[in-house]
């Protein structure tokens, strides 16, 4: 496959390549600092400062403070920005891989490394620049000019072994007359402890090298694991923030007083920890529930069960302790005097 604006650039049994334009320019960073201001308030200050730097697109300047500093695009407008190609001739014996296959399993990962000497476009030459994969089209000795632009490209080479999990479609004839298969994402429709025809979502799965069914399930099902715990702790820590902010207007109140902010600041702390507990408890519950009905109905049936056949037991030996108390010679005599 080779660069749809830079021909000269090809990747012999590629199957992803990438450009990335950047240009150098003025550009207005934003930051703000806060104080303490009167009692139990804050001022806020907007700082704001121009620095030079690569950038992804041509900026326009609009604040007045920086009326001075003039951006000009250069020549970027000719190298057809940042963009990733992705093969449409990659196949794993007689099935053909789609484009959207390419792009999840296979981004590039390595830069271009035969590239030619000089590459030329629109009238523009462009030369290697001090990195690897990457061209240049001003003088590299010193800071470049403002409207300087950087092409890097990137790719991903075929040729390797890998195992696919995926749905096959139909079979298709190709110019020469084979038989040739392609495939598609799997549509996972849940059962058993799911309602019936409920949609789970897709899935194709790839893995580099050569590996069984089972070892690729187990890394899905582990990744998801991992993925399903960052999501749960990320939205817990939201939660919190959340709550703590809700009651942020009391520490503010109190935080006039001298060791009373301290104290309100950790107990509205303490307040938001639990609240967002049961909240994100509540949450994992009900979408649990909503894709497991039948094994969340099981599970608060025994544990239900379980509540019942545990107070029956203790309320029963409860009463055999009050029988067994009362017939003893010393209950007797007690009760008699």
């Amino acid at each position: 496959m080779q660069d749809d604006t830079f021909s000269a650039i090809s990747i012999p049994d590629g199957l992803a390549l990438s450009r990335s334009v950047e240009i150098y320019q003025f550009y207005v960073t934003t930051s703000s600092e806060k104080k303490k201001a009167g009692i139990g308030g804050e001022e806020s200050k907007t700082i704001k400062k121009i620095e030079r730097r690569w950038v992804s697109r041509p900026q326009t300047i609009t604040d007045p403070h920086f009326r001075d500093k003039k951006n000009t695009a250069g020549n970027w407008s000719k190298y057809g920005g940042s963009k990733s190609m992705y093969t449409d001739k990659a196949r794993v014996g007689k099935f053909g891989i789609p484009r959207a296959f390419i792009s999840k399993f296979f981004s590039p990962s390595g830069p271009v490394l035969n590239g030619p000497p000089t590459l030329t476009v629109g009238g523009v030459t462009l030369k290697r620049g001090d990195t690897v994969g990457t061209y240049v089209d001003y003088e590299s000795v010193g800071e470049p000019p403002i409207g300087s632009c950087r092409i890097s490209f990137s790719c991903r080479s075929g040729n390797t072994d890998v195992s696919i999990i995926a749905e096959q479609t139909g079979q298709q004839r190709s110019i020469s007359g084979a038989p040739t298969y392609g495939i598609q994402t799997h549509s996972v429709t849940g059962y058993g402890i799911c309602f019936p025809g409920t949609n789970l979502g897709s899935v194709w799965l790839c893995a580099n090298g050569r590996s069984t069914v089972d070892e690729m399930v187990r890394a899905e099902q582990s990744g998801e694991t991992v993925k399903v715990c960052c999501v749960r702790v990320i939205g817990y820590i939201l939660l919190m923030i959340g709550w703590a902010s809700i009651f942020s207007p009391i520490t503010t109140l109190l935080g006039a007083v001298p060791f009373l902010g301290a104290f309100a600041n950790a107990g509205i702390g303490l307040v938001a920890l639990v609240v967002a507990c049961c909240c994100a408890s509540s949450i994992i519950a009900v979408a649990y529930f909503a894709v497991h009905p039948i094994l969340t109905a099981i599970a608060v049936g025994l544990l239900t069960a379980f509540f019942f056949v545990a107070h029956a037991i203790a309320a029963n030996m409860h009463v055999e302790a009050a029988v067994a108390a009362a017939a003893s010679p010393a209950a007797a005599s007690a009760s008699f005097f």
